[in-house]
């Protein structure tokens, strides 16, 4: 029972029909616009005005131009910083702020950290290299994970990980 006989839309040039509990007589595309605040009552249009960010003057922007955010002035004085020399140097100080995290001072806590790290992966290699000749000789990770009660997800991640390793070596 969608709509009854000669209840359409009240805004002019609409022929939608109109859900018998819809007091305000709109059709479905037309009430959510007025639900979300895009026309009025009538169907006239509301505008959306923003404010730029740079020289903070209001302008209208049209209905669909969500992801517009500076006027018309100010949206040639931004240019985003893509220069392969800022991307570098933006590189290099995110690797600083991470060594700064780990608060590493000097090149003999920086050798202690990568010795750390190596110690752990030798570790973890002790662990996984029955899992990796398993996998090499064709048995499925299924199969492997019944094997050493963990998940057939973990072998696969442990696979993974060190095939991808081996990739970038032989590169």
């Amino acid at each position: 029972m969608y709509g009854f006989s000669g209840t359409s839309c009240r805004i002019k040039g609409c022929n939608g029909l109109v859900w018998p509990n819809r007091k305000l007589g709109l059709c479905g595309n037309h009430y959510q616009q007025y639900r979300h605040g895009s026309i009025t009552i009538d169907g006239d249009y509301i505008p959306k005005v923003i404010k730029c960010p740079s020289c903070k003057e209001s302008i209208i922007i049209k209905r669909m131009a969500n992801n517009r955010k500076y006027c018309p002035l100010c949206k040639f004085k931004i240019v985003p910083d893509t220069s392969k020399a800022e991307r570098m140097e933006r590189e290099e100080r995110r690797k600083r702020e991470s060594l700064r995290i780990l608060k590493i001072k000097n090149k003999r806590d920086l050798m202690q950290h990568y010795l750390n790290q190596i110690i752990i992966f030798l570790k973890n290699y002790k662990r996984h290299k029955p899992i990796l000749k398993l996998r090499q000789q064709g048995m499925s990770c299924q199969e492997i994970a019944d094997k050493f009660s963990v998940s057939r997800q973990r072998i696969y991640q442990i696979c993974k990980q060190y095939n991808n390793r081996i990739q970038a070596e032989t590169l």
